[in-house]
């Protein structure tokens, strides 16, 4: 079986980006900020060997696997792997749903 391809959506990859310079910032050292992206590499490294790892959520195709305090939401698709938002769950749930609502995800 091929090695599914990971993509990202503009969204996700913008707001994790931010999420990033905000940790960089708010710590004066980019130290967190590397730890947590190397466990969210390790994260989407299982999901795309077991891309049904992650929870159904209430919304169609896409799943949620945790890694405290963020979540990773995404779509399994036949070929790929498409991350739809990393969400750190300290922000307001309102938001996420928003934000899923709105289509950014997709």
């Amino acid at each position: 079986m091929a090695r599914k391809k990971v993509t990202w959506t503009d969204f996700a990859r913008q707001d994790f980006k931010e999420t990033l310079s905000f940790y960089n910032e708010r710590n004066q050292s980019k130290s967190y900020s590397k730890k947590l992206l190397k466990k969210i590499k390790t994260i989407i490294g299982l999901i795309v060997r077991h891309p049904n790892l992650g929870t159904a959520t209430e919304f169609q195709e896409i799943r949620v696997i945790g890694t405290t305090p963020f979540r990773i939401y995404y779509k399994n698709k036949e070929d790929s792997l498409v991350i739809l938002l990393i969400w750190d769950s300290r922000r307001n749930p309102e938001d996420l749903t928003e934000i899923i609502r709105a289509g950014v995800t997709n």
